[in-house]
């Protein structure tokens, strides 16, 4: 998990929104959807699966960090 999120993550977005844009779809519609997915894919593995337990999020933190998002 700690070190092929990362590149899963890159490559996987990379690769989808190179097919995304050769269906045509509209670059800011990809762009959010790969930010938008890696995003909370991100989120839910940092709540379920924090560097050190210590640093578990509150509901609170995930509320600044989605409004960080936007």
């Amino acid at each position: 998990m700690r070190y092929g999120t990362f590149p899963v993550l890159f490559f996987g977005g990379i690769t989808a929104a190179g097919l995304s844009l050769e269906q045509g779809l509209p670059p800011l519609l990809v762009y959010l959807a790969v930010v938008g997915t890696a995003s909370v894919i991100l989120l839910v593995l940092e709540a379920r699966y924090p560097r050190q337990d210590d640093w578990r999020a509150l509901g609170k933190d995930y509320r600044i960090d989605c409004g960080f998002l936007a």
